[in-house]
Protein backbone atom coordinates (compact mmCIF):
# COMPACT_ATOMS: atom_id res chain seq x y z
CA UNK A 1 0.00 0.00 0.00
CA UNK A 2 3.05 2.49 0.80
CA UNK A 3 4.60 1.90 -2.67
CA UNK A 4 1.27 2.76 -3.89
CA UNK A 5 0.75 5.81 -2.44
CA UNK A 6 4.75 6.67 -3.05
CA UNK A 7 4.31 6.40 -6.78
CA UNK A 8 0.82 7.91 -7.06
CA UNK A 9 2.45 11.12 -5.76
CA UNK A 10 5.29 10.56 -7.96
CA UNK A 11 3.40 10.13 -10.83
CA UNK A 12 1.05 13.20 -9.82
CA UNK A 13 4.29 15.40 -9.68
CA UNK A 14 5.55 14.44 -13.04
CA UNK A 15 1.81 15.24 -14.73
CA UNK A 16 1.18 18.06 -12.60
CA UNK A 17 5.03 19.65 -11.94
CA UNK A 18 4.02 22.80 -13.75
CA UNK A 19 0.63 23.33 -11.87
CA UNK A 20 2.96 23.54 -8.95
CA UNK A 21 5.76 25.28 -9.72
CA UNK A 22 5.46 28.07 -12.49
CA UNK A 23 5.87 32.00 -12.53
CA UNK A 24 2.32 31.76 -14.75
CA UNK A 25 -0.69 31.81 -13.15
CA UNK A 26 -2.91 28.91 -13.05
CA UNK A 27 -6.17 31.79 -13.33
CA UNK A 28 -5.63 35.43 -14.45
CA UNK A 29 -8.21 38.21 -15.44
CA UNK A 30 -6.23 40.92 -17.35
CA UNK A 31 -7.29 44.01 -19.05
CA UNK A 32 -11.32 42.63 -18.78
CA UNK A 33 -10.76 39.14 -20.35
CA UNK A 34 -10.09 36.33 -18.34
CA UNK A 35 -6.83 33.56 -19.46
CA UNK A 36 -5.74 30.03 -18.11
CA UNK A 37 -2.11 30.28 -19.10
CA UNK A 38 -0.88 27.24 -17.61
CA UNK A 39 -3.27 25.31 -19.95
CA UNK A 40 -3.00 27.95 -22.80
CA UNK A 41 0.45 27.57 -23.66
CA UNK A 42 1.10 25.13 -26.04
CA UNK A 43 -1.64 26.53 -28.10
CA UNK A 44 -0.06 29.94 -27.69
CA UNK A 45 3.02 28.20 -29.74
CA UNK A 46 0.65 26.73 -32.34
CA UNK A 47 -1.11 30.32 -32.77
CA UNK A 48 -4.49 28.85 -32.02
CA UNK A 49 -4.54 31.59 -29.20
CA UNK A 50 -3.44 35.27 -28.90
CA UNK A 51 -2.23 36.92 -25.46
CA UNK A 52 -1.72 40.26 -24.95
CA UNK A 53 1.77 41.87 -25.65
CA UNK A 54 2.44 42.13 -21.66
CA UNK A 55 2.32 38.03 -21.44
CA UNK A 56 5.40 37.88 -23.60
CA UNK A 57 7.76 39.43 -21.88
CA UNK A 58 7.49 36.64 -18.97
CA UNK A 59 7.44 39.27 -16.38
CA UNK A 60 4.17 37.26 -14.94
CA UNK A 61 4.71 38.58 -10.91
CA UNK A 62 4.64 42.13 -11.57
CA UNK A 63 1.27 42.46 -14.05
CA UNK A 64 -1.57 44.53 -12.94
CA UNK A 65 -3.81 41.95 -12.81
CA UNK A 66 -7.66 42.32 -11.61
CA UNK A 67 -8.15 38.66 -10.50
CA UNK A 68 -5.27 36.04 -10.56
CA UNK A 69 -4.82 32.14 -9.19
CA UNK A 70 -1.54 32.07 -8.74
CA UNK A 71 0.59 28.75 -8.70
CA UNK A 72 1.96 27.52 -5.24
CA UNK A 73 5.91 27.91 -6.34
CA UNK A 74 6.36 30.99 -7.99
CA UNK A 75 8.84 29.69 -10.51
CA UNK A 76 9.33 27.62 -13.41
CA UNK A 77 12.54 25.40 -13.46
CA UNK A 78 13.97 27.80 -15.93
CA UNK A 79 13.16 31.14 -14.32
CA UNK A 80 16.42 33.20 -12.97
CA UNK A 81 15.45 34.94 -10.02
CA UNK A 82 18.47 38.32 -10.65
CA UNK A 83 18.06 38.71 -6.62
CA UNK A 84 19.60 35.48 -5.63
CA UNK A 85 22.19 35.17 -8.26
CA UNK A 86 25.23 32.65 -7.54
CA UNK A 87 24.31 29.66 -5.41
CA UNK A 88 21.70 30.64 -2.39
CA UNK A 89 21.42 27.79 0.44
CA UNK A 90 18.04 26.95 1.46
CA UNK A 91 18.85 28.00 5.14
CA UNK A 92 20.71 31.03 3.89
CA UNK A 93 19.31 35.09 3.60
CA UNK A 94 17.34 35.43 0.16
CA UNK A 95 16.34 38.38 -1.56
CA UNK A 96 12.84 37.80 -1.23
CA UNK A 97 9.41 39.20 -0.90
CA UNK A 98 8.01 37.05 2.02
CA UNK A 99 7.98 33.42 2.07
CA UNK A 100 6.08 32.30 -0.87
CA UNK A 101 8.72 33.69 -3.20
CA UNK A 102 11.58 32.04 -0.80
CA UNK A 103 13.38 29.32 -2.77
CA UNK A 104 12.75 26.51 -0.17
CA UNK A 105 15.52 24.36 -2.00
CA UNK A 106 17.96 27.02 -2.82
CA UNK A 107 18.97 28.23 -6.05
CA UNK A 108 21.37 26.60 -8.56
CA UNK A 109 24.40 29.02 -9.81
CA UNK A 110 22.57 30.84 -11.85
CA UNK A 111 19.39 31.28 -9.79
CA UNK A 112 17.08 29.04 -10.76
CA UNK A 113 14.76 27.23 -8.18
CA UNK A 114 16.35 24.21 -7.05
CA UNK A 115 12.94 23.05 -6.27
CA UNK A 116 11.11 23.95 -9.33
CA UNK A 117 13.91 21.84 -11.03
CA UNK A 118 13.57 19.15 -8.66
CA UNK A 119 9.49 18.63 -9.84
CA UNK A 120 10.92 18.69 -13.05
CA UNK A 121 13.24 16.11 -12.69
CA UNK A 122 10.28 13.66 -11.67
CA UNK A 123 8.89 13.88 -15.42
CA UNK A 124 12.18 13.42 -17.16
CA UNK A 125 12.59 10.56 -15.15
CA UNK A 126 9.60 8.90 -15.70
CA UNK A 127 9.16 9.48 -19.72
CA UNK A 128 12.85 8.19 -19.87
CA UNK A 129 12.04 5.33 -17.89
CA UNK A 130 8.72 4.35 -19.03
CA UNK A 131 9.42 4.99 -23.18
CA UNK A 132 12.77 3.14 -23.21
CA UNK A 133 12.26 0.20 -20.55
CA UNK A 134 8.46 -0.44 -22.96
CA UNK A 135 10.75 0.05 -25.82
CA UNK A 136 13.15 -2.37 -24.24
CA UNK A 137 10.48 -4.60 -23.22
CA UNK A 138 8.89 -5.21 -26.66
CA UNK A 139 12.10 -5.98 -28.25
CA UNK A 140 13.05 -8.24 -25.07
CA UNK A 141 9.94 -10.08 -25.45
CA UNK A 142 10.13 -10.61 -29.03
CA UNK A 143 13.76 -11.64 -28.81
CA UNK A 144 13.25 -13.56 -25.88
CA UNK A 145 10.60 -15.47 -27.41
CA UNK A 146 12.41 -16.26 -30.82
CA UNK A 147 15.02 -17.34 -29.33
CA UNK A 148 13.10 -19.73 -26.91
CA UNK A 149 10.34 -20.72 -28.72
CA UNK A 150 12.08 -22.17 -32.08
CA UNK A 151 15.98 -22.01 -30.18
CA UNK A 152 18.42 -23.81 -32.94
CA UNK A 153 16.09 -26.78 -34.96
CA UNK A 154 12.64 -25.55 -35.14
CA UNK A 155 13.01 -22.60 -37.37
CA UNK A 156 13.11 -24.06 -41.03
CA UNK A 157 13.32 -21.81 -43.69
CA UNK A 158 13.76 -22.39 -47.92
CA UNK A 159 17.40 -21.11 -49.07
CA UNK A 160 16.22 -18.74 -51.28
CA UNK A 161 13.80 -16.96 -49.06
CA UNK A 162 16.80 -16.64 -46.31
CA UNK A 163 19.00 -14.87 -48.62
CA UNK A 164 15.88 -12.60 -49.22
CA UNK A 165 15.25 -12.05 -45.33
CA UNK A 166 18.84 -11.15 -45.04
CA UNK A 167 19.03 -8.44 -48.07
CA UNK A 168 15.74 -7.24 -46.02
CA UNK A 169 16.99 -7.20 -42.81
CA UNK A 170 20.15 -4.71 -43.96
CA UNK A 171 17.81 -2.37 -45.56
CA UNK A 172 15.42 -2.68 -42.66
CA UNK A 173 18.14 -1.26 -40.01
CA UNK A 174 19.60 1.10 -42.88
CA UNK A 175 16.30 2.99 -42.37
CA UNK A 176 16.12 2.65 -38.98
CA UNK A 177 19.28 4.28 -38.62
CA UNK A 178 18.20 7.11 -41.26
CA UNK A 179 14.95 7.80 -38.96
CA UNK A 180 17.19 7.86 -35.76
CA UNK A 181 19.50 10.03 -37.33
CA UNK A 182 16.91 12.72 -38.03
CA UNK A 183 15.15 11.95 -35.07
CA UNK A 184 11.71 10.73 -37.16
CA UNK A 185 10.90 14.31 -38.58
CA UNK A 186 11.86 13.02 -42.52
CA UNK A 187 8.69 12.30 -43.65
CA UNK A 188 10.21 10.53 -46.86
CA UNK A 189 12.53 7.81 -44.48
CA UNK A 190 9.48 7.01 -42.60
CA UNK A 191 7.40 6.48 -45.99
CA UNK A 192 10.40 4.42 -47.39
CA UNK A 193 10.82 2.74 -42.99
CA UNK A 194 7.00 1.87 -44.48
CA UNK A 195 7.42 0.04 -47.81
CA UNK A 196 10.30 -1.76 -46.25
CA UNK A 197 7.85 -3.24 -43.39
CA UNK A 198 5.68 -4.18 -45.89
CA UNK A 199 8.47 -5.93 -48.69
CA UNK A 200 9.84 -8.02 -45.19
CA UNK A 201 5.92 -9.72 -44.62
CA UNK A 202 5.24 -10.27 -48.39
CA UNK A 203 9.05 -11.90 -48.55
CA UNK A 204 8.28 -13.85 -45.69
CA UNK A 205 4.62 -14.75 -46.71
CA UNK A 206 6.14 -15.68 -50.38
CA UNK A 207 5.08 -19.90 -51.14
CA UNK A 208 7.84 -22.18 -50.08
CA UNK A 209 9.94 -23.86 -52.98
CA UNK A 210 13.16 -25.61 -52.83
CA UNK A 211 15.42 -27.16 -49.58
CA UNK A 212 14.88 -25.62 -46.48
CA UNK A 213 17.18 -25.12 -43.48
CA UNK A 214 17.17 -24.72 -39.57
CA UNK A 215 18.16 -21.69 -38.83
CA UNK A 216 19.81 -21.53 -35.05
CA UNK A 217 17.81 -18.76 -34.27
CA UNK A 218 18.83 -19.27 -30.69
CA UNK A 219 22.39 -18.84 -31.03
CA UNK A 220 22.34 -15.62 -33.06
CA UNK A 221 20.12 -13.98 -30.47
CA UNK A 222 22.23 -15.19 -27.50
CA UNK A 223 25.16 -14.21 -29.47
CA UNK A 224 23.92 -10.59 -29.59
CA UNK A 225 22.97 -10.71 -26.11
CA UNK A 226 26.17 -11.77 -25.00
CA UNK A 227 28.13 -8.82 -26.88
CA UNK A 228 25.89 -5.99 -25.52
CA UNK A 229 26.35 -7.23 -22.12
CA UNK A 230 30.19 -7.71 -22.84
CA UNK A 231 30.01 -3.93 -22.42
CA UNK A 232 29.04 -1.79 -19.14
CA UNK A 233 25.86 0.07 -19.88
CA UNK A 234 27.08 3.80 -18.87
CA UNK A 235 30.88 3.14 -21.39
CA UNK A 236 28.21 2.09 -24.23
CA UNK A 237 25.95 5.50 -23.93
CA UNK A 238 29.31 7.73 -23.77
CA UNK A 239 30.76 5.44 -27.10
CA UNK A 240 27.37 5.85 -28.72
CA UNK A 241 26.21 9.24 -28.15
CA UNK A 242 29.15 11.66 -29.21
CA UNK A 243 28.51 9.59 -32.87
CA UNK A 244 24.75 11.67 -33.26
CA UNK A 245 24.75 15.04 -34.12
CA UNK A 246 22.75 17.14 -31.40
CA UNK A 247 21.61 14.26 -29.39
CA UNK A 248 18.60 14.73 -27.74
CA UNK A 249 15.93 12.91 -25.47
CA UNK A 250 14.53 10.36 -28.15
CA UNK A 251 18.36 9.29 -28.84
CA UNK A 252 18.36 8.21 -25.15
CA UNK A 253 15.54 6.71 -25.03
CA UNK A 254 16.45 4.70 -27.71
CA UNK A 255 20.05 3.97 -26.45
CA UNK A 256 19.07 3.03 -22.80
CA UNK A 257 16.29 0.84 -24.64
CA UNK A 258 18.79 -0.73 -26.87
CA UNK A 259 20.85 -1.59 -23.67
CA UNK A 260 18.10 -2.79 -21.25
CA UNK A 261 16.00 -5.02 -23.73
CA UNK A 262 18.87 -7.91 -23.63
CA UNK A 263 18.27 -8.39 -20.06
CA UNK A 264 14.23 -9.03 -20.47
CA UNK A 265 15.12 -11.10 -23.62
CA UNK A 266 17.09 -13.63 -21.45
CA UNK A 267 14.31 -14.31 -18.83
CA UNK A 268 11.85 -14.58 -21.80
CA UNK A 269 13.82 -17.18 -23.57
CA UNK A 270 14.70 -19.03 -20.41
CA UNK A 271 10.82 -19.52 -19.71
CA UNK A 272 9.99 -20.08 -23.42
CA UNK A 273 12.49 -23.07 -22.86
CA UNK A 274 10.81 -24.38 -19.74
CA UNK A 275 6.74 -23.90 -21.07
CA UNK A 276 7.15 -24.75 -24.91
CA UNK A 277 7.40 -28.61 -24.17
CA UNK A 278 4.84 -28.93 -21.63
CA UNK A 279 2.05 -30.79 -22.42
CA UNK A 280 -0.93 -28.46 -23.21
CA UNK A 281 1.78 -26.65 -25.79
CA UNK A 282 2.53 -30.28 -27.58
CA UNK A 283 -1.79 -30.74 -27.01
CA UNK A 284 -2.13 -27.15 -29.05
CA UNK A 285 0.79 -28.10 -31.92
CA UNK A 286 -1.19 -31.90 -32.62
CA UNK A 287 -4.41 -29.66 -33.02
CA UNK A 288 -2.97 -27.08 -35.40
CA UNK A 289 -2.83 -24.34 -33.75
CA UNK A 290 -0.33 -22.00 -35.36
CA UNK A 291 2.99 -21.21 -34.04
CA UNK A 292 2.02 -16.79 -33.21
CA UNK A 293 -1.11 -18.08 -31.38
CA UNK A 294 0.53 -20.42 -29.33
CA UNK A 295 3.19 -18.20 -28.72
CA UNK A 296 0.81 -15.34 -27.92
CA UNK A 297 -1.99 -16.85 -26.01
CA UNK A 298 -0.44 -19.69 -24.12
CA UNK A 299 3.26 -19.11 -23.89
CA UNK A 300 3.30 -15.50 -22.66
CA UNK A 301 0.74 -14.94 -20.36
CA UNK A 302 2.20 -17.52 -18.09
CA UNK A 303 5.77 -16.44 -18.76
CA UNK A 304 4.91 -12.64 -18.14
CA UNK A 305 4.90 -13.29 -14.52
CA UNK A 306 8.47 -13.14 -13.86
CA UNK A 307 9.22 -10.64 -16.77
CA UNK A 308 7.53 -7.56 -15.04
CA UNK A 309 9.93 -8.21 -11.98
CA UNK A 310 13.09 -7.68 -14.75
CA UNK A 311 10.40 -4.44 -15.66
CA UNK A 312 10.94 -2.85 -12.32
CA UNK A 313 14.70 -3.47 -11.76
CA UNK A 314 15.49 -2.73 -15.56
CA UNK A 315 13.24 0.68 -15.26
CA UNK A 316 15.61 1.85 -12.17
CA UNK A 317 18.49 0.95 -13.87
CA UNK A 318 16.64 3.40 -16.94
CA UNK A 319 16.47 5.94 -14.44
CA UNK A 320 19.86 5.88 -13.12
CA UNK A 321 21.62 6.34 -16.47
CA UNK A 322 19.94 9.31 -17.55
CA UNK A 323 21.05 10.51 -13.99
CA UNK A 324 24.32 9.89 -15.22
CA UNK A 325 24.33 11.57 -18.22
CA UNK A 326 22.61 14.16 -16.93
CA UNK A 327 25.87 14.36 -14.16
CA UNK A 328 28.26 14.61 -17.14
CA UNK A 329 26.40 16.92 -19.38
CA UNK A 330 25.86 14.50 -22.13
CA UNK A 331 23.12 13.41 -24.31
CA UNK A 332 20.22 16.06 -23.52
CA UNK A 333 19.83 18.97 -25.00
CA UNK A 334 21.64 22.14 -23.36
CA UNK A 335 19.77 23.52 -20.75
CA UNK A 336 17.41 20.34 -19.91
CA UNK A 337 17.04 20.06 -16.34
CA UNK A 338 17.08 17.16 -14.66
CA UNK A 339 18.35 15.35 -11.17
CA UNK A 340 22.11 14.59 -12.45
CA UNK A 341 22.06 18.24 -14.10
CA UNK A 342 21.52 19.62 -10.94
CA UNK A 343 24.12 17.74 -8.91
CA UNK A 344 26.45 18.43 -11.94
CA UNK A 345 26.98 21.44 -10.35
CA UNK A 346 28.02 20.42 -7.26
CA UNK A 347 31.64 19.12 -8.79
CA UNK A 348 32.76 22.99 -9.53
CA UNK A 349 31.06 23.93 -6.50
CA UNK A 350 31.49 21.52 -3.72
CA UNK A 351 29.96 23.68 -1.07
CA UNK A 352 26.65 23.22 -2.44
CA UNK A 353 25.03 21.17 -0.76
CA UNK A 354 22.08 21.61 -1.57
CA UNK A 355 22.16 20.42 -5.53
CA UNK A 356 23.57 17.06 -4.65
CA UNK A 357 21.18 16.26 -1.40
CA UNK A 358 17.74 17.01 -3.01
CA UNK A 359 18.24 15.30 -6.42
CA UNK A 360 20.06 12.48 -4.84
CA UNK A 361 17.42 11.56 -2.25
CA UNK A 362 14.71 11.57 -4.80
CA UNK A 363 16.92 9.32 -7.20
CA UNK A 364 17.21 7.44 -4.46
CA UNK A 365 13.95 7.13 -3.56
CA UNK A 366 12.81 5.86 -6.95
CA UNK A 367 15.57 3.27 -7.37
CA UNK A 368 14.82 1.71 -3.45
CA UNK A 369 10.90 2.06 -4.16
CA UNK A 370 11.70 0.13 -7.51
CA UNK A 371 13.81 -2.37 -5.82
CA UNK A 372 10.98 -3.08 -3.19
CA UNK A 373 8.40 -3.50 -5.90
CA UNK A 374 10.74 -5.62 -7.54
CA UNK A 375 11.04 -7.75 -4.77
CA UNK A 376 7.44 -8.01 -4.17
CA UNK A 377 6.71 -9.38 -7.49
CA UNK A 378 9.32 -11.82 -6.93
CA UNK A 379 7.92 -13.36 -3.31
CA UNK A 380 4.47 -13.24 -5.72
CA UNK A 381 5.83 -15.17 -8.12
CA UNK A 382 7.79 -17.65 -5.88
Amino acid sequence: MKLKIFFSLVLFLAVFGDWIANEKPVYCQYQGKAYFPLIEVPFVKLGWVDWPADFQNDNWSNLPYEKVIKTLIPYSPETIDRNNLGLKSPFAAQNTNGYRERHWMGTDRIGRDVLAGWLRGFRLALSIGLLSISIAGILGIFMGGLAGFYGNDRFHLPVYKGFFLLFWLVGFLYWIYQGFETNGSNLSILIWLGIWLIIGVLVYYMPVIGKRIALPIDWMISLIIQAIDAIPALFFLLALLPLIENPGLFHVIILIAFIRWTGIARLVRAEFLRIRDLEYIQAAHLLGIKNFHICWKHILPNAMGSVWITFAYSFAGAILLEAYLGYLGIGMPAGTISWGSQMQQVRENPAAWWLAVFPGLAIFLMLFSLQKMGEKLESKVS
